[in-house]
């Protein structure tokens, strides 16, 4: 990998589904090492009052780890799911205040493979 790429990424308050895939080399082509595991970090800060804010604290943030941390990594196909939670979608704000990196620990190094936004849509 040489360098993290910037994917923005989409979910619905409230919804548990669809899962955030992010894909890395193709089926027979993956670039995931063996044995490798990842971690996503999401972040947010709320920035005024509103709607969006409801019921939020002032800032927050959500792991998800693999094995068993609500990552899954598939090394064969090149892909690392999120299957996240009904509560976890509705504690982010809505809109384009989050941000997520997705980390790959492999070889006894840690690296981002992959960043950006993470958008919450839905009804406030």
């Amino acid at each position: 990998m040489s360098g993290p790429a910037q994917v923005p990424q989409a979910i619905w308050r409230g919804d548990d589904t669809p899962p955030l895939v992010w894909g890395f080399g193709a089926i027979g082509a993956s670039e995931i090492p063996a044995g490798a595991e990842f971690r996503l970090e999401i972040t947010w800060r709320v920035l005024g009052p509103g709607p969006a804010f409801a019921g939020l604290a002032a800032d927050g943030s959500i792991t998800a780890t693999s094995p068993d941390g609500g990552l899954a990594v598939d090394q064969p196909s090149g892909t690392v799911t999120w299957s996240y939670t009904v509560d976890q979608s509705a504690g982010i704000p809505l809109g384009a205040v989050a941000r997520y990196a997705l980390r790959c620990l492999a070889g006894g190094h840690t690296q981002v493979w992959v960043y950006g936004p993470l958008k919450v849509r839905g009804a406030a």
